[in-house]
């Protein structure tokens, strides 16, 4: 009898799953390469824990292994987190790869040399290598193997020859993390405002030159690096929220009909993405206020010229999927769901009339009042999704308790407080003249 699995990898002869063909075909083929003979893609893959991360690879490197174009090798580094000796890491990662692979390795003191170790002198086959836990490593270590990769790509995109006749025999690499990276684009503000500004008090003086030396480290490593994190947070705030509406598909009989849809996961996204453009206006105007900052309202009204386009898409979804499915006239049956459904649509509705018009995003008040209406909005979506309109089964019902709200204001403000903190020490908000 098959179970559910909240934990480790999916058992697919004992645990319900989801086939994820396409995903496995996908991810597969960017390993191997469109056309293997000119070589496999370098890829990321970036996701909280148990997201499937393990599994999927689990199922790749079982399709991989019996491909006999290539050597596979695949290594946790979760190992090396306390690790902080660049060659003791190369070191592992040479002896752990040619152990895969029935080799033994020779003494190996740097990345240079592990690179070496990637050349058609050692590897017979062209290499596919994953390496799981990848973000565990202290930050020299990723950055000399994002170095040691990208040196390795541009060589074999400048060799001619089919990929197993190249110099360098490293076919595809897969580097997976599971650490968040949002966030991390506010790392550059603090190394500007602190590089060769160090001037710690009293006995801690005494390490002013190794903080100032680490900063300095730091802005090389974001120049080069900062983009992908960039890239990175988005995909993730993407994949988060279109992994929320797909977790709901789950519960097809206990979410109303107003809320339960196929395409669950499209309107989350869609609800996220047309939230985004109000945010920024909320705290905006709100940092203009309590920082005694000059208003910036004809700038937030040029970004307010989206808002429309992104809530006029959300809308044609939400209200074409109700009438195609023939749920409409629920939202009218004066029940508390209907209710709550109309409220919800109205506070989407409302900003995207009012905010066509030119007047309306030229006034701060209403600018402000129609970008808290879309996040009260999409506030209001998620809470009807997850408590109004979930039937918890007979003599089940929840609300939230004070504590939980407690909780939840408490985390509120202490973001706000490290905000604040953020604007008044580091160079966030620019000076106004």
């Amino acid at each position: 009898m098959r179970t559910f699995s909240s934990y480790g990898p999916v058992d697919t002869d004992l645990h319900y799953y989801a086939p994820r063909t396409e995903l496995l075909e996908r991810a597969y083929q960017h390993l191997v390469g469109e056309n293997p003979d000119k070589g496999g893609h370098y890829i990321t893959v970036w996701g909280p824990r148990q997201t499937g991360k393990t599994w999927v690879l689990q199922q790749i490197l079982f399709r991989l292994r019996e491909d006999p174009r290539f050597d596979v090798v695949s290594m946790p580094l979760e190992v090396q987190k306390m690790q902080e000796s660049l060659p003791a890491i190369a070191e592992y990662l040479a002896k752990q790869m040619l152990f895969e692979l029935g080799q033994t390795a020779p003494p190996v003191q740097s990345f240079e040399a592990l690179q070496a170790l990637l050349t058609s002198e050692v590897l017979e086959k062209p290499l596919i290598l994953i390496l799981d836990e990848f973000d565990a490593l202290c930050e020299p270590a990723i950055s000399s193997l994002a170095g040691m990769f990208r040196n390795i790509y541009l060589n074999r995109q400048n060799d001619p020859r089919p990929s197993a006749q190249k110099t360098y025999r490293l076919h595809g690499v897969a580097l997976i993390g599971v650490r968040s990276v949002l966030g991390i684009e506010n790392v550059p503000n603090v190394v500007e405002q602190y590089k060769d500004n160090v001037n710690l008090p009293g006995p801690l003086a005494r390490l002013n030159g190794v903080v100032n030396w680490f900063l300095h480290r730091a802005d090389w490593f974001c120049n080069r690096t900062l983009v992908f994190f960039v890239i990175a947070g988005v995909v993730l705030s993407f994949g988060h929220q279109s992994s929320l509406g797909t977790m709901m598909l789950i519960a097809p009989y206990k979410l109303h009909e107003l809320w339960y849809t196929p395409m669950s996961p499209l309107l989350f996204l869609t609800s996220a993405v047309s939230v985004g453009i109000p945010m920024v206006i909320f705290e905006g105007t709100l940092a203009t206020k309590f920082f005694n900052r000059k208003p910036e309202t004809e700038l937030l009204s040029r970004f307010a010229r989206y808002i429309p386009l992104f809530l006029g898409t959300y809308l044609l979804l939400r209200v074409g999927d109700l009438a195609y499915r023939g749920v409409l006239p629920s939202a009218f049956d004066g029940s508390l769901e209907g209710n709550a459904f109309l409220l919800e649509f109205a506070l989407f509705a409302l900003p995207y009339f009012m905010l066509k018009q030119r007047r309306v995003r030229k006034n701060a008040r209403l600018l402000f009042l129609c970008s808290l209406s879309v996040i009260s909005a999409v506030v209001l979506n998620r809470f009807n999704v997850f408590i109004i309109g979930m039937d918890m089964g007979p003599e089940w019902n929840y609300f939230p308790s004070v504590g939980e709200f407690g909780v939840t204001f408490a985390f509120v403000a202490f973001g706000v407080l490290l905000y604040k903190i953020g604007v008044n020490y580091l160079p966030i908000l620019e000076e106004q003249h």
